[in-house]
């Protein structure tokens, strides 16, 4: 009944210890029964309510009431006016669950926000989409350091008021699953659900599960405030919860008892089972369920599950089994130490190029909004094949290699000894790939003979495991087999089919060697991934703003607008190992620096190297495609030009915090009028950098000074000095195209706007929506109508 379930969860797993939980619900003294876990992962997600009687509404309301005299203690929570007003102030809710980050735990299930990373990038995303005042109100138990990433944002931080006080003094209210979520809704608040809990899909709150939809459910909420229909059917949701919800519908109800006689039950129940009592006639339809559910997990782990690396007891049992028996292996995991298809994409060379073909077909298949499963593995893996056809053939050759790093020969000789004629190697993995590591481990004096390899094919589809399960597939594959004959070694419970079926199934985890699965230098890793984690950086600030400065700078004259783009990468690069540097040295010698990520994270990262490679491959290339030809000199004037900026970052990071203005705009200097070096300036490009120059100073000589950098109107400023330079160019009657002119006046107004609503009306994920997810969306829609019809 720990309601820090997850790490308990995990450990009983491991143990072979099958899980029911009686965890605490949404609404305060209720409990649910769910052998998964808490009310975020229960069944009733998104499920409609069922009609309620007029008692149980009754009842709700009387709850409900009685829960707001009991908090408020004759303070009055109505009328509150639900006249739009963009300076509201937001309140959200921060959680301690697996969601969080903070007591994560392995298959601890399914994530309560699927569109933010924690309730802290929810409150800075909040911010973002709000001008308003937001604040995050956290666990009482949640640990200081997360909090760190609220330093330098818009959100402030509220660690003293009562929960009760803090949701009275807001106008809007944003939770993900969380018990407090209910006081919001009792006290009449509008709330925003921006996870996935109890309330989704009811209709009872604002809904904003992805970043995308965050700014129209505060205007929403702004404007509407907390609805009557909204009102109406949170009192059904309270009803429903109150009658149908908890685990005894014999006995009285959740509010009545309390929390104590709900662990006195609990303790009866399981008195009862060890007595052979009448456990189940306590129990609701679907509390039985979920009981059934619950008694065949426990079969199958009293069956197969023995423990992690327990060889002496599978060696035993293995023994005991009379005359010849066909051994059933598992391969990804289990036979093979690793995943067979994830040490393939990392062998592909050059290796930059194989983590952009991976990273590509990862994208595709988001944008198709395509789940993540095993058929993303194949989508993958022939990606690489189609644009790197050589890498097939060098996995045979890095196949031995693999097999002997990665081999389970523990396994491999306790259960083959006696046996090596009838061994089956079964894995959901692709036979292209999973083949040669087996051949590679045969040549070298293994214990297997010729075992049966039964896997899915790469290029065909209608073969893969996971469709037909591994018990169908090797029935498939050997007719003749007899299960009773047969033991199988697996690390998954996906394999519970093919575990049940033998005459005896082991399921074990293995400690496998640590592996890195994204070794090596990519371009922007470490911005995207460590510097500004979460924010989008390359995305909103490199393509939407630098790259665009740029363009109006350098890239409309002559159409060169692709080197353009060349250069803008190649100087980000050097511009990304002094971040790199500034990060790791600010880790040494300042006593509270203000980092994102874990140090440990890239430690190691080759970011130097391969900085400087990306950095001149992209120049020179931007170079040849500028002049058409090889021009050595335009390719040392830019090789100077990085040389300058690595060494003046590298003095930058080297002074003390005070003495950095000065080098801080040579910096932003260099950014935004290097590419005079090798390109034309136009006189509209011209005054655009400056006014984008300016805003980037500007705001750092505010934060350095110890204002508050987020009430800079920084994108109006860049606007205004860009109006303020074309003036002055025009002064000075030098040509201004005025296509241009209004073309760059446009897109400063359109930053205005979008510092204001926030990114999601950014040009690339409106590109992306109306692209890829909204044709998909009403394809789907469409389908579903047909097939319903066809039904």
């Amino acid at each position: 009944m720990d309601p820090w379930y997850a790490i308990p969860k995990a450990i009983a797993k491991e143990r072979g210890i099958p899980v029911l939980t009686w965890e605490a619900g949404m609404l305060p003294q209720t409990l649910l029964l769910d052998r998964d876990g808490i009310c975020a992962e229960s069944q009733w997600v998104s499920t409609p309510i069922p009609s309620i009687s007029d008692r149980a509404l009754v009842k709700a309301e009387a709850y409900i009431s009685h829960w707001k005299e009991s908090l408020l203690g004759g303070v009055n929570s109505e009328g509150r006016n639900p006249e739009f007003n963009r300076n509201k102030r937001i309140l959200i809710l921060g959680g301690l669950d697996s969601a969080n980050g903070v007591m994560r735990a392995p298959k601890a299930g399914k994530e309560t926000l699927p569109g933010f990373t924690d309730g802290i990038d929810l409150a800075i995303q909040t911010a973002e989409h709000h001008p308003g005042e937001t604040i995050y109100r956290p666990h009482p138990n949640e640990p200081p350091l997360p909090l760190m990433r609220l330093h330098g944002t818009r959100v402030a931080l509220d660690r003293s008021s009562t929960i009760v006080d803090a949701i009275l003094k807001t106008d809007i209210v944003i939770g993900y699953g969380s018990k407090t979520d209910f006081l919001a809704m009792a006290l009449g608040m509008p709330f925003i659900m921006a996870g996935i809990g109890l309330v989704t899909g009811k209709n009872c709150a604002y809904e904003s599960t992805a970043p995308e939809q965050l700014a129209h459910a505060i205007a929403e909420a702004s404007k509407r405030g907390r609805t009557e229909q909204q009102q109406e059917i949170f009192r059904a949701l309270v009803a429903w919860m109150l009658e149908e919800s908890h685990y005894n519908r014999i006995r009285s109800g959740p509010c009545e008892k309390g929390i104590v006689g709900f662990v006195q039950d609990a303790l009866l129940h399981a008195k009862e089972v060890e007595e052979g009592g009448d456990f189940e006639a306590t129990l609701s339809e679907k509390g039985r369920g979920w009981w059934e559910d619950a008694r065949t997990q426990y079969r199958f782990l009293r069956k197969c599950a023995i423990g992690r690396n327990a060889l002496p007891e599978l060696e035993s049992k293995i023994s005991q089994l009379p005359g010849e028996y066909r051994a059933v292996l598992d391969f990804d995991h289990t036979l093979f130490l690793g995943n067979s298809t994830e040490r393939f994409l990392l062998t592909v060379y050059p290796r930059l190029w194989g983590e952009t073909i991976d990273k590509t077909a990862r994208c595709i298949w988001n944008l198709c909004g395509k789940r993540r499963g095993s058929e993303i593995d194949r989508w993958r893996v022939l990606a690489v094949v189609i644009f790197a056809p050589w890498s097939l053939l060098w996995w045979k050759f890095t196949a031995r290699r693999e097999a002997e790093n990665h081999w389970n020969e523990a396994l491999e000789k306790v259960a083959t000894v006696g046996r090596s004629t009838r061994t089956v190697i079964i894995s959901l993995g692709f036979s292209q790939l999973i083949e040669p590591l087996v051949k590679a481990r045969h040549k070298k004096q293994a214990p297997i003979s010729q075992p049966h390899l039964i896997c899915s094919d790469l290029f065909s589809p209608s073969t893969s495991l996971r469709k037909l399960g591994k018990a169908r597939a090797l029935e498939a594959a050997i007719p003749e087999i007899n299960w009773p004959e047969c033991f199988a070694v697996s690390d998954s419970e996906e394999d519970r089919d093919l575990l049940l079926r033998c005459r005896k199934g082991f399921h074990l985890q293995w400690d496998e060697p640590p592996t890195n699965p994204r070794p090596g230098y990519f371009p922007f890793r470490f911005l995207e991934r460590g510097k500004f984690r979460g924010r989008g950086y390359v995305k909103h600030f490199i393509l939407e703003q630098d790259f665009v400065v740029w363009i109006f700078a350098y890239g409309l004259t002559d159409n060169q607008a692709l080197p353009a783009l060349l250069f803008c990468l190649s100087l980000h690069s050097i511009y990304e190992i002094g971040y790199y540097e500034n990060d790791y040295l600010a880790a040494k010698t300042e006593k509270s620096p203000t980092l994102f990520f874990n140090l440990d994270d890239f430690k190691h990262y080759p970011i130097a190297l391969g900085g400087w490679a990306f950095s001149l491959l992209t120049g020179t290339l931007g170079v040849f495609i500028l002049h058409g030809e090889w021009n050595a000199l335009a390719v040392g004037k830019w090789l100077l030009l990085l040389v300058l900026l690595r060494i003046s970052f590298y003095i930058y990071n080297r002074q003390i915090t005070e003495n950095r203005l000065l080098f801080y705009a040579i910096l932003q200097t260099i950014k935004n009028f290097g590419g005079v070096v090798v390109m034309a300036l136009n006189p509209v490009g011209l005054a655009l950098a400056v006014g984008h120059a300016f805003q980037h100073t500007s705001v750092y000589q505010i934060y350095r000074c110890g204002g508050d950098k987020e009430k800079f109107p920084r994108s109006l400023m860049r606007a205004v000095v860009f109006l303020l330079g074309v003036a002055v160019i025009c002064l000075v009657e030098a040509p201004v195209h005025p296509g241009w002119f209004i073309l760059a006046l446009a897109w400063c107004v359109y930053q205005v706007f979008l510092e204001k609503r926030g990114f999601r009306y950014s040009i690339i994920n409106l590109a992306i929506h109306f692209l890829f997810r909204l044709p998909l969306r009403i394809f789907r829609k469409a389908r579903r109508e047909f097939q319903s019809v066809q039904t």
